[in-house]
């Protein structure tokens, strides 16, 4: 079996590769970095549902289906209100015809280079964490199916990502990410319904209301916070062709991601037939105890592809981000963005791969992860919707406490679904400190 299953992998690497290859022919400056701003309804559904559904996505999701059933589910219903609210903001992007590259472009429109660089720091800070994640995710994957030590099969994921975003960019990105999600999600759902099938649950595995209101709405919160802060999905929605295409992409990844969500939920459930698991191995030993043995070389290959595909858009957004926000901006305007956009890739390759060797607690990191979206959703709802903006100062307040806030809880080792909303009202109550601070000296 584990010659099959190397088999598999050479020919997945293969075929990604020669995507990342011929995706680079005559390919101009401007696809390199967001396709030319022309990304179709399909191929914008399914790097959104790519993206989400990532190492972060198995490992996370299926330890809380493990611990707390289907009442997990309050998180889908934040992740589809999230995706509401991208598809407003994205229309809004497209009204106002800027030509935004990143998530800073945005912030340094409506509050100057200052905040923007705050932002900068935040986002590289923030999306290296979640790099990690998915390096850890796919290290202890590959581990346990394939026997390689972890550190190899650490290596062995972040130079394939590196070499098919290196030559390809962006549409190299978005067309491994559409045909890395439609492998996962035929193969996850195979696998689902295979494991579930026959198998007997406990009835609180079926209580909606086992999490409590507490939880239950913190992880509404904390779903939508994924989908509409992060900088990966607006770079998908500035590459959008037109606003009819944000509508109707933003619902096809919608249901995509419901689809992808209930294939790992039933792979958890599974797992939660076993007793005395920890909860962040249910989705491991949940496939290897229960899947036969001749199902595991298609399980591998699905795992990979969803991983990979996570890894290749957070490099591509800390890659650009020091292209554009760092180099560009605050050291020579004039340079080649792609250039830079290259060795960035090479930089947070290794750093990811370097620390990913050493720091291995992938449920606590990934709960720090989605509490530093939170930190942004005060300034970017007020900035979207409303006219008139906070003072810039306000909005660098609000945002430098909002990750303190995160790294405190998460240094005293307390970060928890409920525990982890606790940027989203410090970040809301400094926006509003700072307002009324500045305006009192302004009078």
């Amino acid at each position: 079996m584990i010659s099959v299953n190397i088999i598999l992998i050479i020919l997945y690497l293969i075929i990604v590769l020669a995507i990342g290859y011929f995706s680079s022919r005559k390919e101009s400056k401007e696809d390199f970095l967001i396709g030319r701003r022309k990304l179709g309804m399909f191929g914008l559904a399914l790097t959104i549902a790519a993206t989400i559904i990532g190492g972060n996505a198995l490992v996370t999701y299926t330890s809380f289906i493990y611990e707390f059933g289907i009442a997990i589910a309050w998180g889908l219903l934040g992740l589809l209100f999230g995706l509401v609210i991208l598809t407003l903001i994205g229309r809004k992007l497209k009204d106002a015809g800027k030509k935004y590259l990143t998530l800073s472009d945005f912030f340094e429109d409506k509050f100057g280079r200052k905040t923007a660089l705050v932002v900068t720091i935040i986002v590289i800070f923030w999306y290296l964490v979640i790099l990690l994640i998915q390096f850890i995710a796919g290290g202890k994957i590959i581990e346990s199916l394939l026997g390689f030590p972890y550190w190899i099969a650490i290596i062995l994921m972040g130079l394939t990502v590196f070499l098919y975003s290196f030559l390809g960019g962006f549409k190299a990105v978005v067309k491994t990410d559409a045909f890395q999600y439609l492998l996962f999600l035929i193969l996850a759902l195979f696998i689902g319904f295979s494991l579930v099938k026959g198998r007997t649950f406990t009835p609180s595995t079926f209580n909606i209301m086992k999490l409590g209101i507490v939880q239950s709405i913190a992880f509404v919160i904390l779903g939508a916070a994924t989908i509409f802060t992060g900088p990966d999905m607006w770079q998908r929605v500035y590459a959008a062709k037109s606003k009819k295409i944000i509508s109707k992409g933003i619902f096809i990844a919608g249901i995509l991601i419901v689809l992808g969500l209930i294939a790992i939920g039933m792979i958890g459930l599974s797992a939660s037939t076993i007793p005395g698991l920890e909860p962040q191995e249910a989705f491991i030993q949940g496939l290897t105890n229960l899947l036969p043995p001749g199902f595991l070389g298609i399980t591998f290959v699905l795992l990979f592809a969803v991983i990979m595909s996570t890894l290749d858009t957070l490099l591509f957004v800390l890659s650009t981000s020091f292209s554009k926000d760092i180099v560009t901006n605050h050291f020579n305007p004039k340079v080649d963005k792609v250039k830079y956009t290259k060795i960035g890739m090479l930089i947070f390759s290794v750093i990811a791969m370097l620390i990913a060797i050493f720091v291995q607690d992938i449920v606590s990191l990934g709960l720090a992860f989605i509490s530093m979206g939170l930190v942004f959703t005060p300034v970017i709802i007020w900035a979207v919707f409303f006219k008139k903006l906070p003072d810039y100062r306000s909005v660098i307040l609000s945002l430098i406490t909002g990750v303190l806030a995160v790294i405190i809880v998460l240094s005293a080792g307390m970060i928890g679904p409920e525990t982890s909303v606790v940027s989203l009202p410090v970040a809301l109550v400094f926006i509003f400190v700072g307002q009324l601070l500045w305006r009192k000296k302004k009078t």
